[in-house]
């Protein structure tokens, strides 16, 4: 079984933590994105979920810095596609070296659409990719929340009149995408564990999760499983916990048992409520018990 990492880096930050600007040199970019790189080399990741690109749309330094760097580990690219005119980066003529790269192999579009309008506006995305002569190869996914393929309503768009129960078979059934992928994250509060039920958030634990994910998709369907949450003690604020290394490697072995041939898991870099896998240095995140949940992937 393979697994994809969303590298959630985005240049949002140098390595000291402060933001990005219009301002900052691509060397200074590039050497930032060398040192987490070179951090993950120990890792025995498949693929990474994507969106290299500079602050200027039209420069291609960095996209083709990152995919040289993929092709040299044999790491596959899962690119977030996003076009200008929907605020993206990614037009297929400014970026046909990416397309084209045999290291990009599929590509994902708008995450977790939660009314009928996003939805549509995924649908216009898949079209002109599909039709596109440079990026029709590629096969295309949407990340669905995989805690709604049953008939309970989902935290946190259950006040969403467009967020109903079928929701996410409506998405599926509308975009045909080429592989289902769909999040689960159990872990809530210092309370949850891997097969819990959240009767008013969640109703469809991790095991049974598995089961209808692999029904709509087969083994080429993608569980994307939680690597993020509070490390620390719990609090009141504190609402994700992040999975130990136990926890992680259990996720891992069950998706294994149930046949799938690709798992992901967010996330990598930073968020602003949670920690992650890593921090924005590239230094791996401990769970309460101490434990590095990113250890689960070491080569």
């Amino acid at each position: 079984m393979k697994v994809c990492l969303y590298y959630k880096f985005d240049f949002i930050k140098d390595a000291f933590g402060h933001r990005f600007n219009k301002d900052l040199g691509n060397q200074d970019i590039l050497s930032y994105h060398s040192t987490i790189l070179d951090k993950l080399k120990d890792y025995s990741f498949d693929a990474y979920k994507a969106r290299p690109r500079s602050w200027n749309f039209m420069d291609t330094t960095i996209p083709m810095f990152f995919l040289e760097h993929l092709r040299s580990q044999s790491i596959e690219l899962w690119y977030h596609a996003k076009l200008p005119d929907q605020g993206g980066w990614s037009h297929p003529t400014t970026y046909e070296f990416l397309y084209q790269d045999p290291v990009t192999t599929r590509l994902l579009v708008k995450d977790e659409p939660k009314t009928y309008f996003a939805t549509q506006q995924a649908l216009t995305q898949y079209n002109f990719l599909r039709g596109h002569e440079i990026t029709k190869h590629l096969p295309i996914m949407t990340a669905l929340i995989g805690e709604a393929f049953t008939n309970a309503k989902t935290d946190p768009y259950d006040n969403n009149p467009d967020y109903r129960t079928d929701y996410c078979d409506f998405v599926v059934d509308m975009l045909q995408p080429d592989y289902i992928a769909a999040r689960h994250y159990p872990l809530r509060r210092h309370i949850g564990h891997i097969d819990r039920i959240y009767k008013d958030k969640m109703n469809l634990d991790f095991t049974d999760f598995l089961e209808e994910l692999y029904y709509r998709g087969g083994s080429g369907a993608v569980p994307i499983l939680q690597g993020f949450g509070q490390g620390d003690l719990p609090v009141r604020d504190n609402y994700w916990r992040m999975p130990t290394k136990s926890e992680m490697d259990t996720m891992l072995k069950m998706c294994e048992d149930h046949g799938f041939e690709w798992v992901a898991v967010f996330a990598g870099g930073q968020q602003n409520l949670n920690l992650q896998l890593m921090d924005q240095w590239g230094n791996p995140q401990a769970a309460m018990d101490g434990s590095y949940p990113i250890d689960s992937f070491l080569s």
